[in-house]
């Protein structure tokens, strides 16, 4: 919200001395990451294995272990061009984790998992070149994730965690409808392909 105050009152500033506005200055964008970083590591801590303290009550999970799966950062994006340089919005992401529970004995599964994360990002862009069909950028985001636990081991709250997401290297190519690719790291993923349109 901070981010997209300080892009409007730019923007007024820039009106109010008789800058051309550009446009388009809207940009409605769907994206799909491959890789996504969660800010506590990677999604998992890649090991596979529980650690339970020993007690009588945890007794059961020295008899498990776990495999653990990522999806795809599946994101919305929107953002308003500023100046023709800088851009602000936000983006919302989601990301599945999935851990399935085996017996170390006979290997047959005792439980199916699954963590939701949805995450809100704030987000500042920066247009290193701009020209009607491509154009390249970078862009930092720094906002809050929400989980959601399934399973009965855990519970079931949504903690806030901290989430946010780096683009080193970004592409797009096309006027109003347009595609892109992006070399970053964080929620949305490391490698992310996305399409939208700009109004």
């Amino acid at each position: 919200m901070a981010l997209f105050a300080v892009g409007v009152s730019i923007s007024a500033g820039a009106k109010e001395q008789g800058i051309e506005s550009l446009s388009p200055e809207h940009e409605v964008k769907f994206m799909i990451g491959a890789f996504p970083i969660l800010f506590n590591g990677w999604a998992k801590d890649g090991c596979g294995m529980i650690y339970p303290n020993f007690s009588n009550e945890n007794y059961e999970q020295l008899l498990m272990f776990k495999e653990s799966s990522v999806s795809a950062a599946y994101s919305l994006g929107y953002s308003y061009q500023v100046l023709k340089w800088l851009s602000v919005g936000a983006t919302l992401s989601y990301v599945k984790e999935s851990e399935d529970y085996y017996n170390r004995i006979d290997s047959k599964i005792i439980e199916e998992s699954s963590i939701s994360n949805f995450a809100i990002v704030p987000t500042i862009r920066f247009t290193y070149l701009n020209r009607p069909m491509v154009r390249l950028y970078s862009q930092l985001g720094l906002g809050v994730r929400l989980r959601y636990h399934n399973s009965e081991i855990y519970s079931t709250k949504t903690p806030a965690r901290v989430s946010g997401n780096i683009t080193y290297f970004g592409v797009s190519v096309g006027k109003k409808f347009f595609g892109s690719m992006e070399f970053a790291s964080g929620i949305q993923g490391v490698i992310v392909f996305g399409g939208g349109y700009r109004f």
